[in-house]
Parts: C-alpha cells; structure tokens; sequence
C-alpha cells in the first residue's frame, strides 16, 4: 500500500533537476522539504510526530510475529540492542488479554 501511495504521488509530483532531484517530498519552491516541515506536516495533519510513526512501525512489525528483535534492530540502525527493547513494552489491554486467555480462567 505504501509502494503504491509513493508511485502514485511521484507520478503527478513536478520534475525537479538539480541537487534535489531524489527527494521524495518537495516544497511549492521544488526544493527537498525539511525534516522540521515534515514534522510540521504530520502534526497538523495526522496529530502524531515521526519518530511516534516509526515507533509504531517497529512495535507492529515485532508484534507482527514476522520479525524478530534482532531484526528490528537491524531496521531502526540501533548500535545496542537494549536501545531496541523499547518496542518489547507490553500494553496494559496486551496484559489483560493474556490473563483472560488463560485456560484456568474457564
């Protein structure tokens, strides 16, 4: 789906040439978008920063059980794999869902 969203959004973006010809986002100027406007942008329009989409790209993709924390670690470019434990944190919903599947309970 995202693939899809960026082929979709490249193919009617304005051409550019020059030393801002691959970045992805650009401004009305046609010049590579900062990263304190892009923060700008995904508050306005979403309500959330970036590093909160990345942290919840790395929690779901662990959650996922497709991906291992190793692998997460690989992902985020983190030099200590404590670093990565962050996307390990169990949510209070997440504890009480394990709880009440306990066959015990019936």
């Amino acid at each position: 789906a995202c693939i899809t969203a960026i082929n979709n959004y490249l193919a009617v973006r304005p051409k550019i040439e020059g030393k801002d010809a691959n970045a992805l986002f650009i401004s009305e100027r046609k010049k590579r978008i900062s990263v304190k406007m892009i923060e700008n942008i995904t508050d306005k329009y979403a309500g959330i920063n970036p590093h909160s989409l990345r942290h919840s790209c790395f929690s779901n993709l662990l959650n996922s059980g497709k991906v291992n924390l190793r692998q997460i670690q690989e992902l985020a470019n983190h030099k200590n794999i404590n670093t990565t434990t962050i996307y390990t944190q169990i949510t209070g919903k997440e504890m009480m869902d394990a709880v009440n599947a306990n066959p015990l309970n019936d």
